[in-house]
């Protein structure tokens, strides 16, 4: 079933919101080594989010493997099994619509250099290569570039012969031809030819579809060049541009800007250079800008969200190379110092990655003193892009409350119910715009509650389950939230047990878990599940362990970790695991290694669970964090918090990274502070500052990626006050470089494909013909993928997943298509689990605002019907 969904997305003119203010060196951090040290391979950032770096000169020759980069973990995975059907290095790649990658020609050098006609396609979900289409011409260091329509016009390039020495073919060398290589048939074939041969060159796609291709070296006169050229690809011509101002280039960066400019940087001219150009396509003039800091040739560029440009290393002189990083602002047009390299890389693979991190890895140091040896480097960076500081918001809650129930609704807006004021336990509840940046008062609960279980249920209701009432005794009643009517009703079924304080976790089924919890007696075992189809709740078993306050959270397999807590005799080290198949407990074979409760908890996006501060058994806050891996069944510990933290919020953002906001420190008192964990380093930095001390607020994302923090219990009482903080500093403020989509209903059954229609959604033609973002030089060692990554991001467990397109439709600018989602299978990565869930587009960078989609099963279609959320 493919159902074509159309829910609007909040346009980005609304970011126009004041982004803060922040400091612009990066932050850079070691991260996992590639097996095989590499320079001149190809670098493709793929539709799931990893990165693929293929073949390059290795040691002591050109070679085949493949490694791949996982963000979520911080390391390449390789092996025999996952190579190229050849060696090859200066090849050119490029990821297709269909999610598969194009690498052709580039040279082998196994025993004598030869340049290769052959091309292959990488599938990264079978992580194997096949062959494609031969190209008509040998050739190496030519450009690729994805059209719009989706072909790929590749140009100019050498062809050194087939190594077959005196007897061999010797090669054309320098080459003017430019071929096109169709996906729909796996063949390549002839289009116009440029002026003048040229290899080095660099090509970026234009705003409005053509491409122009600068500079290059002609092997046949031995000239750097100052020509550039344009390919149309409605004639299938070239057509000879301005010529350069200050002599010719090979090796720069060309980079399209978001007003539609080029910033042309660096290069080689017999001299290394520091000069860069901008290339105007309305006037077809080249003005000189402002030079870099260092000359650099195969440099790394790196397009960032905020509009400015990246360089990363490269070589800048004959016997060295730079670690210098600097950024290109097209507003003030000057370069600005952005730190260093722990390495000196010219000829790296150079990625932004899709939670905004940028990877530099392997690379090539030339020798001090002659023209031959050097190193070939293994190592690999991150660079970080600084956070943002924390912003109040002008408008408060309409009622101050901590221990409230807060969900975000299919619509975008945020359900804030309950709660208590001082020791007033509340029954009102209010709705948070993003749009409007205001809350407003909206229907009450039947009773008043504090510290319910809450979840936003796959019909697009919210469920409020037990809590704790005014008189400080334990509710087994439910209320449910209908979006449509903005107001509460009783469920007509109560639970088997009062309780407050339980664990909770929507199932992968749709039903939710409540687990725990404690009533006038104490911590509970028992466990029920509630059913939003038929309103009823269900004994679930019981755990091994009486617990309340525990660390409860959906695992990607579809089980539940049920760890730490408060027991009948104290604070707890144990934790178990539901099995919702057999609806039973079973203890995981390792423990915390620190007893804990009311930690701050959260599903990591490479499956381990992470199980930060919380109060130990004196009821002091801990600054320890530990690591749960569903694999191993066990705990290890992690990096420990800047400082001791408990009754503190958390929250996964659209990035990957895990945010933790507020709380008490280790004298009891409400925090102003927030940190952020990395996962792929396993450390915790000091986030932004927020307005106020606040333990136990409200944290919810929001459409615009933002995370919304408001109430708790401050130094003076409980607040109203409300901020938000906005997780890079380099989030787009330029309208038109956003991608947008809609959908057309938020409600989808299992099984379905998902269709997103819009604008922007491959990088190059943007909203009424602005530029889109080509994201990089387009050479073989720095990514411009021009091509949209799907993320989808559980509201309930918050688990973040890359979603590939179907290979079968390809994407367009206008549109992209899921394969066929199947009701969850632990054993089938394609299925996905019914619940709601934020939708987001990137390209190169630059998120789109969420959009909300609610998966369920197909057998609840009427149920799901009768509370649907209309646009």
């Amino acid at each position: 079933m493919r159902i074509n969904l159309h829910i609007s997305i909040i346009c980005a003119q609304v970011l126009a919101l004041a982004l803060p203010s922040v400091a612009s060196a990066l932050s850079v951090s070691a991260t996992g080594n590639l097996a095989h040290a590499r320079y001149g391979a190809t670098t493709s950032m793929m539709s799931d989010g990893r990165v693929l770096i293929a073949g390059g000169l290795s040691t002591p020759t050109t070679t085949s493997s493949i490694e791949i980069y996982d963000p979520a973990s911080g390391a390449f995975s390789g092996g025999p099994f996952l190579s190229l059907n050849e060696p090859r290095s200066a090849a050119i790649a490029v990821t297709l619509p269909t999610g598969q990658v194009l690498i052709a020609g580039g040279r082998e050098n196994v025993g004598s250099e030869s340049t290769l006609r052959s091309a292959e396609l990488f599938d990264p979900v079978s992580q194997q290569a096949s062959e494609t289409g031969m190209l008509g011409s040998r050739r190496q260091r030519a450009t690729a570039t994805l059209l719009a329509d989706g072909r790929v016009l590749i140009c100019g390039g050498f062809d050194s012969g087939d190594g077959g020495g005196v007897n061999g073919d010797p090669g054309v060398g320098g080459l003017a031809s430019a071929e096109i290589y169709s996906p729909l048939s796996g063949m390549f074939s002839p289009t116009g030819s440029m002026s003048t041969p040229r290899e080095q060159a660099t090509a970026v796609l234009l705003a409005d579809g053509r491409v122009l291709v600068i500079g290059g070296y002609d092997a046949s006169n031995g000239v750097n060049l100052q020509t550039s050229e344009i390919y149309d690809p409605d004639s299938g011509q070239f057509s000879q541009v301005a010529t350069m101002p200050g002599g010719g280039r090979s090796g720069a960066t060309a980079t399209l800007l978001t007003n539609g400019k080029v910033l042309i940087a660096g290069g080689y001219n017999g001299n290394y250079l520091a000069s860069a150009l901008i290339y105007s396509p309305d006037s077809n003039t080249y003005t000189p800008t402002a030079s870099m800091g260092t000359a650099r040739s195969q440099a790394g560029a790196v397009l960032l969200p905020s509009g400015k440009v990246l360089l990363v290393g490269g070589q800048s002189a004959r016997f060295s190379a730079t670690s210098l990083i600097e950024s290109y602002d097209p507003v003030t047009q000057t370069f600005a110092n952005e730190g260093n390299l722990a390495s000196a890389r010219g000829s790296a693979s150079v990625s932004m990655l899709p939670d905004g991190r940028i990877l530099v890895a392997g690379g090539y140091v030339p020798p001090p003193d002659n023209n031959h040896g050097g190193t070939i480097l293994a190592s690999a960076e991150i660079l970080k892009q600084p956070l943002a500081t924390a912003t109040p918001l002008a408008h408060s809650m309409t009622t101050p409350r901590a221990d409230a129930s807060s969900s975000i609704l299919l619509d975008g807006r945020i359900l804030v119910a309950g709660g208590r004021n001082g020791s007033n336990v509340l029954a009102s509840a209010e709705l948070f715009s993003d749009l409007l940046d205001t809350f407003t008062a909206t229907g009450s609960l039947a009773t008043p509650r504090e510290l319910a279980s809450s979840a936003l249920m796959p019909d697009g209701s919210v469920v409020l389950v037990g809590g704790r009432d005014a008189s400080g005794a334990a509710l087994a009643s439910a209320e449910r939230f209908n979006p449509l009517t903005s107001s509460f009703s009783t469920n007509s079924a109560s639970l088997w047990h009062a309780r407050y304080s339980a664990g909770k976790a929507l199932l992968a089924n749709g039903q939710l878990l409540v687990a725990g919890g404690r009533d006038a007696n104490g911590p509970l075992a028992s466990a029920e599940i509630f059913d939003g189809h038929t309103g009823m709740f269900r004994i679930a078993g019981s755990l091994a362990t009486a617990r309340s306050e525990s660390s409860t959270v959906l695992l990607a397999d579809g089980s539940v970790l049920v760890a730490g807590g408060l027991g009948t005799g104290g604070v707890l080290a144990s934790a178990e695991r539901f099995d919702p198949g057999s609806r039973s407990f079973t203890p995981t074979a390792g423990s915390l290694g620190t007893a804990r409760r009311g930690a701050m908890t959260a599903l990591l996006p490479n499956g381990k669970v992470l199980i930060a501060g919380g109060y130990n058994a004196a009821s002091v806050a801990l600054a320890s964090a530990e690591l749960y891996d569903p694999l191993s069944d066990t705990f290890s510990a992690t990096g420990n918090l800047t400082g001791a933290r408990a009754d503190g919020s958390i929250m996964v953002m659209p990035d990957g990274v895990v945010m933790l906001v507020g709380g008490r420190g280790a004298t009891g008192t409400p925090l102003a502070t927030s940190e952020i964990y990395d996962p792929a380093s396993g450390a915790f930095l000091a986030g932004p500052a927020l307005s106020n001390a606040r333990s136990r607020p409200i944290v919810a994302l929001t459409s615009f990626g933002r995370a919304l923090v408001a109430g708790g219990e401050g130094t003076a009482g409980t607040l109203a006050s409300a901020g938000t903080i906005l997780r890079s500093a380099f989030a787009t403020t330029f309208t038109g470089q956003r991608p947008s989509f809609s959908v057309s209903a938020s409600m989808l059954p299992l099984p379905a494909a998902l269709i997103l229609d819009g604008e922007g959604l491959r990088g190059s033609h943007r909203l009424q013909s602005i530029a889109g973002s080509e994201g990089s030089s387009g050479g073989t060692a720095s990514t411009a993928s021009n091509g949209p990554l799907l993320r989808l991001q559980r509201i309930d467990n918050q688990q973040v997943i890359h979603q590939a397109p179907d290979g079968t439709l390809p994407w367009t600018d206008l549109q992209f298509t899921t394969p066929t989602l199947a009701r969850h299978d632990a054993f089938d990565p394609a299925s996905r689990m019914a619940g709601a869930y934020r939708v987001y587009i990137g390209v190169n960078g630059v998120e789109s605002n969420a959009a909300y989609v609610s998966l369920y099963w197909i057998e609840d279609e009427i149920f799901a019907a009768g509370f649907q959320v209309g646009d």
